[in-house]
């Protein structure tokens, strides 16, 4: 399985640990991850709550990036994760918010990736054994 990876901020200094577990997890069940190139903070820390557009444009830019790829994203930070989902969210909903971020950002966005958590896609992609994790779960394997 190929998925992109949103490494965020934390992953390269206070979550440095996470993310080498997290790659370390990655190889051992087969999930090749390819780094978003020229990745931005996507404003997890205090864009929010200061300029809803920002907090928009931000993670929306680096979406638009991943979506050169075509492969879902996977995001290990809760807090990205949550800034990538509210920013999806919202220029789906609003075209005229769309529009503005894809102006201020200068792309284009377009539905078609997932943005998912690590536990996300190694309990429902990942078959460990005959079944996967999922199944597993369900079955009482």
């Amino acid at each position: 399985m190929k998925v992109s990876i949103y490494p965020g901020c934390s992953a390269h200094g206070t979550a440095k640990e996470y993310s080498q577990s997290i790659e370390a997890v990655s190889r051992a069940l087969g999930i090749e991850t390819h780094e978003i190139d020229d990745w931005s903070c996507c404003g997890a820390t205090s864009a929010h709550s200061t300029n809803y557009k920002l907090s928009v444009a931000l993670p929306a830019r680096n979406l638009m990036i991943a979506q050169k790829k075509g492969l879902d994203v996977m995001i290990p930070c809760a807090a990205c994760f949550n800034r990538f989902k509210s920013a999806q969210h919202h220029i789906e909903k609003d075209r005229a918010l769309r529009a503005e971020v894809e102006s201020i950002v200068g792309g284009t966005y377009t539905d078609g990736i997932s943005i998912r958590n690590p536990i996300d896609i190694i309990a429902n992609d990942i078959e460990i054994g005959r079944a996967s994790c999922r199944e597993r779960v369900y079955s009482g394997v």
